[in-house]
Protein backbone atom coordinates (compact mmCIF):
# COMPACT_ATOMS: atom_id res chain seq x y z
CA UNK A 1 0.00 0.00 0.00
CA UNK A 2 1.66 3.56 -0.95
CA UNK A 3 0.96 6.67 0.94
CA UNK A 4 1.55 10.00 -0.43
CA UNK A 5 2.89 11.97 2.40
CA UNK A 6 1.83 15.98 2.12
CA UNK A 7 3.90 18.16 1.74
CA UNK A 8 4.17 20.11 5.08
CA UNK A 9 5.55 16.64 6.87
CA UNK A 10 8.85 16.68 4.42
CA UNK A 11 10.29 17.24 7.93
CA UNK A 12 10.32 13.51 7.93
CA UNK A 13 11.72 12.84 4.64
CA UNK A 14 15.00 10.90 5.34
CA UNK A 15 18.23 12.11 4.98
CA UNK A 16 20.50 9.70 2.13
CA UNK A 17 23.53 8.36 3.93
CA UNK A 18 25.96 5.60 2.62
CA UNK A 19 26.11 3.70 5.64
CA UNK A 20 22.12 1.99 6.49
CA UNK A 21 22.22 -1.30 8.17
CA UNK A 22 19.64 -3.51 9.74
CA UNK A 23 20.34 -4.52 13.50
CA UNK A 24 17.87 -6.53 15.01
CA UNK A 25 15.42 -9.20 13.96
CA UNK A 26 13.70 -8.67 10.38
CA UNK A 27 10.47 -8.15 12.11
CA UNK A 28 9.13 -5.72 14.97
CA UNK A 29 12.39 -5.14 16.86
CA UNK A 30 15.00 -4.56 14.27
CA UNK A 31 16.20 -0.91 12.83
CA UNK A 32 17.80 0.11 10.20
CA UNK A 33 20.43 3.17 11.33
CA UNK A 34 23.39 4.62 10.06
CA UNK A 35 26.14 1.94 10.54
CA UNK A 36 28.17 4.93 12.13
CA UNK A 37 26.16 5.84 14.91
CA UNK A 38 26.19 2.22 15.74
CA UNK A 39 30.49 2.20 15.46
CA UNK A 40 31.06 4.98 16.76
CA UNK A 41 29.42 3.85 20.10
CA UNK A 42 30.83 1.88 22.78
CA UNK A 43 27.45 2.10 25.27
CA UNK A 44 24.10 1.23 24.10
CA UNK A 45 20.76 2.30 26.58
CA UNK A 46 17.80 0.91 25.23
CA UNK A 47 13.69 1.26 26.47
CA UNK A 48 11.59 -1.37 25.47
CA UNK A 49 12.22 -5.11 25.87
CA UNK A 50 9.49 -7.33 25.82
CA UNK A 51 10.74 -10.67 24.60
CA UNK A 52 12.74 -9.50 21.95
CA UNK A 53 16.83 -8.57 22.22
CA UNK A 54 17.56 -8.85 18.98
CA UNK A 55 18.93 -5.20 18.19
CA UNK A 56 20.78 -5.59 21.68
CA UNK A 57 22.32 -8.94 20.78
CA UNK A 58 23.44 -7.31 17.34
CA UNK A 59 24.93 -4.09 18.73
CA UNK A 60 26.78 -7.04 21.20
CA UNK A 61 27.98 -8.27 18.07
CA UNK A 62 29.39 -5.99 16.63
CA UNK A 63 31.33 -4.12 20.35
CA UNK A 64 31.60 -7.57 22.04
CA UNK A 65 33.04 -5.33 25.12
CA UNK A 66 30.23 -2.77 24.76
CA UNK A 67 28.08 -1.88 28.18
CA UNK A 68 24.68 -2.44 27.11
CA UNK A 69 21.50 -0.94 29.34
CA UNK A 70 17.71 -2.43 28.92
CA UNK A 71 15.10 -1.00 30.98
CA UNK A 72 11.84 -2.71 30.85
CA UNK A 73 9.29 -2.74 33.37
CA UNK A 74 6.88 -5.43 32.71
CA UNK A 75 9.39 -8.13 32.07
CA UNK A 76 12.06 -10.39 34.34
CA UNK A 77 13.35 -14.10 34.36
CA UNK A 78 10.83 -15.19 36.84
CA UNK A 79 8.01 -14.06 34.39
CA UNK A 80 9.44 -15.82 31.64
CA UNK A 81 10.02 -18.88 33.58
CA UNK A 82 6.28 -18.92 34.68
CA UNK A 83 5.18 -18.53 31.17
CA UNK A 84 7.06 -20.91 30.36
CA UNK A 85 5.32 -23.33 33.06
CA UNK A 86 1.98 -22.63 32.39
CA UNK A 87 2.66 -23.83 28.71
CA UNK A 88 4.19 -27.17 30.01
CA UNK A 89 1.31 -27.79 32.33
CA UNK A 90 -1.05 -27.55 29.27
CA UNK A 91 1.16 -29.69 27.54
CA UNK A 92 1.24 -32.44 29.78
CA UNK A 93 -2.52 -32.46 30.05
CA UNK A 94 -2.86 -33.28 26.57
CA UNK A 95 -2.73 -30.53 24.90
CA UNK A 96 -0.72 -31.64 21.85
CA UNK A 97 -0.93 -27.65 19.89
CA UNK A 98 0.80 -26.11 22.73
CA UNK A 99 4.14 -27.59 21.30
CA UNK A 100 5.51 -24.54 19.28
CA UNK A 101 4.62 -22.17 21.51
CA UNK A 102 6.03 -24.20 24.24
CA UNK A 103 9.40 -24.39 22.70
CA UNK A 104 9.74 -20.56 22.04
CA UNK A 105 8.73 -20.15 25.77
CA UNK A 106 11.08 -22.38 26.85
CA UNK A 107 13.96 -20.52 24.26
CA UNK A 108 12.77 -16.96 25.42
CA UNK A 109 13.58 -18.44 29.02
CA UNK A 110 16.89 -19.69 28.69
CA UNK A 111 18.06 -16.85 26.37
CA UNK A 112 17.48 -14.18 28.69
CA UNK A 113 19.84 -16.18 31.20
CA UNK A 114 22.49 -16.55 28.46
CA UNK A 115 22.25 -12.62 27.23
CA UNK A 116 21.67 -10.81 30.52
CA UNK A 117 24.94 -10.90 32.24
CA UNK A 118 28.11 -9.03 32.79
CA UNK A 119 28.24 -5.90 31.32
CA UNK A 120 24.56 -6.40 29.82
CA UNK A 121 22.30 -5.79 32.31
CA UNK A 122 18.12 -5.21 32.36
CA UNK A 123 16.84 -3.01 34.59
CA UNK A 124 13.07 -3.46 36.42
CA UNK A 125 12.27 0.47 35.95
CA UNK A 126 9.52 2.09 34.42
CA UNK A 127 11.33 5.25 32.08
CA UNK A 128 9.09 7.95 33.28
CA UNK A 129 10.36 11.98 33.11
CA UNK A 130 9.26 11.96 37.01
CA UNK A 131 9.91 9.23 39.80
CA UNK A 132 6.45 8.81 41.36
CA UNK A 133 6.75 5.24 41.77
CA UNK A 134 9.56 3.08 43.71
CA UNK A 135 10.58 1.27 40.36
CA UNK A 136 10.62 4.67 38.04
CA UNK A 137 13.73 5.82 36.34
CA UNK A 138 14.61 9.09 34.86
CA UNK A 139 16.88 9.97 32.15
CA UNK A 140 19.17 11.88 34.76
CA UNK A 141 19.29 8.84 36.83
CA UNK A 142 19.32 6.42 33.84
CA UNK A 143 22.37 8.59 32.15
CA UNK A 144 24.40 8.73 35.48
CA UNK A 145 24.67 4.72 35.34
CA UNK A 146 26.78 4.99 32.70
CA UNK A 147 30.41 6.57 32.08
CA UNK A 148 29.89 7.15 28.12
CA UNK A 149 30.20 9.84 25.96
CA UNK A 150 29.53 7.51 22.95
CA UNK A 151 25.95 6.33 23.65
CA UNK A 152 23.49 5.05 21.08
CA UNK A 153 19.88 4.98 22.26
CA UNK A 154 17.03 2.95 21.01
CA UNK A 155 13.10 3.42 22.27
CA UNK A 156 9.95 1.70 22.10
CA UNK A 157 7.77 2.80 25.29
CA UNK A 158 4.58 2.61 23.83
CA UNK A 159 4.01 6.82 24.14
CA UNK A 160 6.21 7.30 26.64
CA UNK A 161 8.98 8.49 24.52
CA UNK A 162 7.21 11.49 24.24
CA UNK A 163 7.69 12.33 28.54
CA UNK A 164 11.01 11.49 27.46
CA UNK A 165 12.36 12.87 24.72
CA UNK A 166 12.97 16.66 26.27
CA UNK A 167 15.44 15.13 29.05
CA UNK A 168 17.29 13.23 26.47
CA UNK A 169 17.88 15.87 24.58
CA UNK A 170 19.83 17.59 27.31
CA UNK A 171 22.59 14.66 27.03
CA UNK A 172 22.42 14.95 23.07
CA UNK A 173 26.50 15.93 22.73
CA UNK A 174 27.24 12.27 24.51
CA UNK A 175 24.43 10.42 21.98
CA UNK A 176 26.49 9.08 18.79
CA UNK A 177 21.92 8.33 17.03
CA UNK A 178 18.75 7.19 18.26
CA UNK A 179 16.19 4.74 16.87
CA UNK A 180 12.66 5.31 18.18
CA UNK A 181 9.12 4.07 17.51
CA UNK A 182 6.65 7.24 17.55
CA UNK A 183 3.51 6.12 18.69
CA UNK A 184 0.10 7.88 17.96
CA UNK A 185 0.79 10.45 15.45
CA UNK A 186 -2.34 11.40 14.42
CA UNK A 187 -4.12 11.83 18.24
CA UNK A 188 -0.99 13.54 19.32
CA UNK A 189 0.10 15.07 15.70
CA UNK A 190 1.45 18.47 16.93
CA UNK A 191 3.34 16.67 19.77
CA UNK A 192 4.90 13.96 17.70
CA UNK A 193 5.84 17.00 15.15
CA UNK A 194 6.88 19.13 18.09
CA UNK A 195 9.80 16.55 19.62
CA UNK A 196 10.99 16.07 15.78
CA UNK A 197 11.64 19.31 15.59
CA UNK A 198 13.38 19.38 18.80
CA UNK A 199 15.02 16.48 17.92
CA UNK A 200 16.23 18.06 14.66
CA UNK A 201 18.45 20.80 16.65
CA UNK A 202 20.68 18.24 17.21
CA UNK A 203 20.02 15.34 15.32
CA UNK A 204 19.04 13.98 11.10
CA UNK A 205 16.92 11.69 10.22
CA UNK A 206 18.65 8.83 7.71
CA UNK A 207 15.65 6.16 7.81
CA UNK A 208 11.88 6.18 8.59
CA UNK A 209 9.79 2.98 8.43
CA UNK A 210 6.33 2.87 9.34
CA UNK A 211 5.02 0.08 11.38
CA UNK A 212 2.81 -2.18 9.39
CA UNK A 213 0.53 -3.38 12.47
CA UNK A 214 -1.00 0.43 13.46
CA UNK A 215 -3.63 2.19 11.50
CA UNK A 216 -3.05 5.28 9.19
CA UNK A 217 -4.15 8.96 9.36
CA UNK A 218 -6.05 10.39 6.45
CA UNK A 219 -3.59 12.43 5.08
CA UNK A 220 -1.32 9.32 4.51
CA UNK A 221 1.18 9.32 7.25
CA UNK A 222 1.22 5.77 9.48
CA UNK A 223 -0.04 6.50 13.25
CA UNK A 224 3.17 4.30 14.24
CA UNK A 225 6.94 5.31 12.86
CA UNK A 226 10.38 3.80 13.68
CA UNK A 227 13.04 6.65 12.64
CA UNK A 228 16.21 6.55 12.87
CA UNK A 229 18.82 9.64 13.70
CA UNK A 230 22.27 10.43 13.37
CA UNK A 231 24.38 13.20 15.39
CA UNK A 232 24.09 15.78 12.62
CA UNK A 233 27.54 16.80 13.09
CA UNK A 234 28.41 13.25 11.83
CA UNK A 235 27.00 13.86 8.24
CA UNK A 236 29.10 14.34 5.30
CA UNK A 237 28.05 17.52 3.27
CA UNK A 238 26.11 17.39 0.43
CA UNK A 239 23.70 15.03 1.55
CA UNK A 240 20.18 14.51 -0.41
CA UNK A 241 16.87 13.57 0.41
CA UNK A 242 15.05 9.85 0.09
CA UNK A 243 11.49 10.69 -1.56
CA UNK A 244 10.54 7.02 -1.17
CA UNK A 245 10.40 4.17 1.55
CA UNK A 246 11.16 1.46 2.09
CA UNK A 247 14.69 0.61 1.51
CA UNK A 248 15.86 -2.48 -0.29
CA UNK A 249 16.67 -5.83 1.48
CA UNK A 250 17.24 -3.31 4.33
CA UNK A 251 13.51 -2.97 5.77
CA UNK A 252 10.80 -5.55 6.75
CA UNK A 253 7.39 -5.16 7.55
CA UNK A 254 6.62 -5.68 11.19
CA UNK A 255 3.66 -8.16 10.81
CA UNK A 256 4.46 -10.26 8.08
CA UNK A 257 1.12 -11.28 7.75
CA UNK A 258 0.42 -7.60 6.04
CA UNK A 259 1.39 -5.71 3.07
CA UNK A 260 4.43 -3.21 3.82
CA UNK A 261 3.51 0.45 3.80
CA UNK A 262 5.19 2.46 1.16
CA UNK A 263 5.87 5.75 1.44
CA UNK A 264 6.41 8.69 -1.16
CA UNK A 265 7.13 12.22 -0.24
CA UNK A 266 7.08 15.04 -2.80
CA UNK A 267 10.64 16.88 -2.32
CA UNK A 268 9.96 18.84 -5.93
CA UNK A 269 11.79 22.58 -5.47
CA UNK A 270 13.45 21.27 -2.31
CA UNK A 271 16.87 22.85 -1.76
CA UNK A 272 18.90 19.93 -0.22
Amino acid sequence: MIFNIPRDLNLLAPTIVPDLIRVGGTGDGGYVVSESSITSADCLISFGLCDDWTFEHDFLVLHPNAKIHVYDHTVSQRLFYRTFRKKLYRFLLGRFNELPELKRNWNIYKGYQHFFRGEVRHFRNRVHNKCDLPDDANIDLIMSRVVSNKIFLKMDIEGGEYRVIKDILKYSDRITGLAIEFHDTEPLRETFLNNIRELQKHFTIVHVHPNNCGSVAADGLPECLEISFLRSDQLLPGCQKRDHLPVGELDAPCSPRKDEYQLRFDLSGLSS
